[in-house]
C-alpha cells in the first residue's frame, strides 16, 4: 500500500515537473576533481591577496608608529588616547590576520607550477588589471594633486567626470555625465559642507 502511495506520489511529481531524488543529487553532483580545482584556484587568489593587505597592514602600522602621542594629550604616557593607537591597533591586527591568510591559502595551493606564474603573468597584463590600475592613478592625482591646490569642488568634478568618461557605458551621453557629477558635487558641497558644517578640503 505504501509503494503503491510512494509511486503515486512520484508520478504526481513528475507531472508537475518536481526534480526526484535522484535527479537532484545528480543535478547539484560536483566531481571532486573539479571542486578540487576550484578551490585551489580560490586559494591561489587568497595567497597573491595576503600580500596585498600585508602590504597596506604594514603601512598603516608604520603610520601609525610616526604619528605622535603628546599632540592632543599633552601627556607623552597617555599612549591608549594617541592619535596613532588605532590605526596601530588595526594595523597590528591586519598583519595577523594577513599572515594567518598566507598560511593558510599556501598549505591549499602546495607547490607552484609554472603554468600558475603564467596565469598569473596574464592577469597582470590584462584589460581588468589596466583598468584598475587607472582607476588607482586617478584617485592618487585627485588626492595628491587636485586637493588643496584646486576648489573642492571643481577637483571632485573633475574626477568624477574623468571617470565617469573612462568607465562609461557605451553610447551613454557625455552631457548626462555632466550633469549627474554636477548634481552629486553640488549635494556633497551642500550636505556635508553647509548643513553639517564640516571643513572640505
Amino acid at each position: 500500500m505504501d509503494s503503491k502511495k510512494e509511486e503515486n506520489a512520484r508520478a504526481a511529481e513528475q507531472e508537475l515537473g518536481v526534480l526526484t531524488d535522484e535527479e537532484l543529487e545528480a543535478y547539484y553532483h560536483v566531481d571532486p576533481e573539479e571542486l578540487a580545482a576550484m578551490e585551489k584556484k580560490e586559494a591561489k587568489a587568497d595567497f597573491v591577496s595576503s600580500f596585498f593587505f600585508l602590504a597596506v597592514s604594514l603601512y598603516t602600522l608604520i603610520k601609525g608608529l610616526r604619528m605622535p602621542v603628546d599632540v592632543f594629550t599633552g601627556d607623552s604616557d597617555a599612549w591608549y588616547a594617541a592619535p596613532g593607537a588605532f590605526p596601530i591597533f588595526i594595523g597590528g591586527v591586519l598583519i595577523l590576520l594577513s599572515i594567518r591568510l598566507c598560511w593558510e591559502s599556501a598549505k591549499k595551493v602546495g607547490k607552484l607550477e609554472n603554468s600558475d606564474f603564467t596565469a598569473f603573468s596574464e592577469l597582470i597584463r590584462s584589460h581588468y588589471t589596466a583598468r584598475l590600475l587607472l582607476a588607482i592613478g586617478l584617485l592618487v592625482v585627485y588626492i595628491f594633486v587636485l586637493l588643496g591646490r584646486v576648489n573642492f569642488s571643481i577637483a571632485t568634478f573633475l574626477y568624477l567626470f574623468v571617470n565617469m568618461i573612462l568607465f562609461r557605458k557605451k553610447g551613454f551621453a557625455i552631457w548626462k555625465l555632466a550633469i549627474i557629477c554636477a548634481v552629486a558635487v553640488a549635494a556633497i558641497t551642500y550636505g556635508f559642507g553647509t548643513l553639517a558644517s564640516i571643513p572640505l578640503p
